[in-house]
């Protein structure tokens, strides 16, 4: 039997992720994980910014199968994270937004991944022009070139996209 440690662990799955393992079909592997914050003892006073949240749900792995096709597994375990919510009054948007110091992010619902992701991409463009006082051209232009579309829910009914972009290729 094979192991994987806790100390090989990502936050993002990508296809860049080197292996930390490679197995056969039928060969067992172990899998040590932690807890949604990397086991750390985090005291119930924290305040949490939005850097701290890139560091939550930490991966075991990636495991590289030989012959295997490519798969997608998730486990979702309990946890919680508390966040400082502001509110912007007289400010109405269309879809959830995630903004921090690197980029933007929009999400985009719908019952197919075609419209959650045409929803994701349209929500983006609007606020580039409405918030980042854009061109409609400009916009769809560094969306075009710089825009990163990821599904973030594909298991019931209403699939979630989200639509990022980087700052950097927006100012």
């Amino acid at each position: 039997m094979m192991k994987i440690g806790k100390a090989n662990h990502v936050f993002n799955t990508s296809i860049s992720n080197e292996p930390a393992q490679y197995c056969h079909s039928g060969d067992i592997v172990k899998f040590e994980t932690m807890d949604c914050f990397s086991n750390v003892l985090i005291p119930e006073s924290t305040e949490f910014e939005v850097d701290i949240l890139k560091n939550t749900n930490p991966a075991t792995g990636p495991l590289y199968i030989y012959d295997g096709e490519i798969g997608e597994c998730g486990l979702e375990i309990e946890g919680m994270v508390t966040i400082i919510v502001t509110v912007l009054k007289g400010k109405r948007i269309a879809a959830p937004i995630l903004e921090t110091e690197d980029f933007i992010e929009i999400i985009g619902l719908g019952s197919t991944l075609e419209e959650a992701s045409q929803n994701a991409s349209r929500h983006m463009h609007d606020y580039m022009i409405k918030e980042l006082n854009m061109s409609e051209n400009d916009a769809a232009i560094r969306l075009c070139l710089c825009g990163n579309l990821k599904i973030c829910h594909h298991v019931n009914s209403v699939k979630t996209v989200a639509m990022r972009i980087d700052k950097g290729m927006i100012t």
